[in-house]
């Protein structure tokens, strides 16, 4: 059973994505490797490739 992850406070909204499972592997394991949860880790994605 995995921890619940706490809130940061931002505002959120729950939406489906389709995503190769090759490519959501990769990413669910680059976000477990630094201990950030699944929006964390769109957060940083997003950053460094929309400054």
């Amino acid at each position: 059973m995995r921890a619940k992850r706490s809130n940061n406070g931002k505002a959120s909204k729950s939406h489906t994505l389709r995503l190769y499972i090759q490519d959501l592997n990769r990413f669910q394991t680059w976000c477990n490797d630094n201990n950030y949860s699944q929006a964390k880790g769109f957060e940083i994605l997003l950053d460094q490739v929309l400054p």
